[in-house]
């Protein structure tokens, strides 16, 4: 990991200091308690004594420090941001004006700066976090007391413990992905087909065939790691495409543009006060400002999430037979899960992902694959005791995207005025994915009602990938928060 910058130092909690501070103060606390002044604070409560308690005291001691990296982390984010901006400006300029991809390699090392900045600014978070608690725990050592859950639950709510480091990186991707865009000559008059291709929106397969090797990684790394992929290989989010990344990264420029503009409102000078009294009232333009966000926000249809919740529920019977093919590695060992994404609110129509992995060993020359169908969550329990008729389930579902298509090519004839617009291509893959999705589930719900399968156990991670959403052949992804629940 790189060296962090020493004009970081002054910014960090002074963890000694605090500490000698904590031990004087420890000495004179023990010193009112033998007197019994302590009990009489307490008894006759009042503002001032009432600050003499421990609770007080520590937050007198740490308050000025917290505001301290308060300032650095806001000022330290609007610095990143405000680079990231000017990369995203210049990007912009190469794209019309090819004399400038001389500056391709100026505006790469640009760009490993602002990573490193980032991964610098994450260390500092997480150090005066623990810096923080480390000297709550020892004060409650001294004191003789626990303020330690108090103290933590106040820390959280601090602007350093929420700044979105994550979606910095997702720009950072978003600009390297331009720039690898650049430099591979696509965006040009006869690229810009391979530039929309990188727009596409990612749509998962329905087989998966992959190779995986699986690493662990300390969660003080994780965004180191993360920055140094980025650069390599880009953000796959769910849903999003590079436009939507790039629309939202504008939003957030505004945001922050609106935010300064509110800052000097808000600080009025001389002569600025004469200009506001004659036009509208500073409240009022308060909940103007207000009302465009929110507007703006509601055009926003695609919120961005760095990570995405993955919630799996494992099947498997009292003898652990699944597991235990799966640990001991048997040739055709299979596995079965049910699978959704993000919140689950108990929503009828929820899309539940009914997966089935089945491992090759090497000497088969087989890989191993992940085949799963799609099915609304009202349907599962059924499913499940073998009460669903999966052949009109899947045929009822032909139909009606059948008769989509079909409007759809209405329309076109109506309005191009030519016949059979039909794209039969589509229909032969829609009945060619139905037919494979019926033969999979009817082996996943004889495989669970033979070998009296039951839900076993469910994880919940948040997961974060990275891929090119036009290619499948290589993707890397890394779980956090990763909890079982039997």
């Amino acid at each position: 990991m790189e060296e962090i910058p020493k004009h970081y130092k002054k910014y960090y909690v002074s963890h000694k200091k605090i500490k000698r501070i904590i031990l004087n103060m420890g000495k004179k606390y023990k010193k009112k308690l033998e007197k019994g002044l302590i009990q009489n604070t307490v008894k006759h409560a009042d503002k001032h004594r009432i600050r003499m308690l421990p609770p007080f005291l520590y937050n007198d001691i740490i308050s000025h420090e917290i505001k301290k990296v308060n300032k650095f982390s806001e000022n330290k984010y609007n610095e990143i941001l405000k680079n990231l901006v000017g990369v995203y400006k210049e990007l912009k300029k190469m794209r019309c004006n090819s004399e400038l991809l001389e500056n391709r390699k100026d505006i790469e090392k640009v760009l490993d700066l602002i990573g490193c900045d980032i991964i610098h600014f994450d260390f500092y978070i997480q150090k005066n976090f623990k810096i923080i608690m480390k000297l709550v725990f020892f004060f409650d050592k001294i004191m003789n007391i626990s303020i330690n859950q108090w103290v933590l639950l106040s820390l959280i709510k601090e602007k350093f413990c929420n700044i979105n480091i994550e979606n910095l990186i997702v720009y950072l991707s978003f600009l390297y992905s331009s720039l690898r865009l650049i430099n591979s000559n696509e965006v040009n008059d006869r690229g810009k087909n391979n530039e929309s291709k990188n727009n596409e929106t990612w749509i998962p397969p329905d087989t998966f065939e992959r190779t995986s090797n699986k690493f662990l990684v300390k969660l003080d790394h994780i965004i180191y790691t993360k920055v140094k992929i980025v650069k390599y290989l880009p953000y796959l989010i769910f849903g999003l495409s590079n436009d939507d990344i790039e629309h939202n990264f504008m939003s957030l420029i505004e945001k922050e543009k609106k935010k300064k503009k509110k800052k000097k409102i808000e600080k009025p000078n001389i002569h600025q006060i004469n200009e506001i009294n004659v036009n509208l009232p500073i409240s009022k333009i308060r909940n103007d400002e207000e009302n465009k966000d929110i507007l703006n926000e509601k055009k926003l249809k695609k919120s961005l999430k760095e990570s995405q919740q993955i919630t799996s529920v494992y099947f498997d019977n009292k003898d652990a037979t699944c597991f235990s093919k799966r640990i001991l590695r048997y040739e055709n060992a299979q596995l079965i899960r049910f699978r959704w994404y993000n919140d689950n609110e108990y929503d009828h129509n929820k899309i539940i992902f009914i997966e089935r992995k089945i491992h090759h060993e090497e000497w088969t020359g087989e890989n191993s694959t992940k085949d799963r169908f799609e099915l609304e969550q009202k349907y599962v329990l059924k499913y499940m005791n073998g009460e669903l008729n999966i052949r009109n389930y899947f045929i009822k579902k032909f139909n009606k995207k059948k008769k989509e298509l079909y409007k759809i090519a209405h329309q076109k004839n109506s309005i191009t005025g030519q016949a059979n617009c039909v794209d039969e291509k589509k229909i032969k893959n829609l009945e060619k994915k139905t037919k494979k999705n019926i033969k999979l589930a009817n082996e996943i719900q004889k495989m669970i009602l033979n070998n009296n399968l039951e839900p076993i156990i469910r994880t919940s991670y948040l997961r974060s990938a990275f891929q090119q959403s036009t290619d499948n052949t290589l993707r890397i992804s890394i779980d956090t928060n990763i909890s079982m629940l039997n």
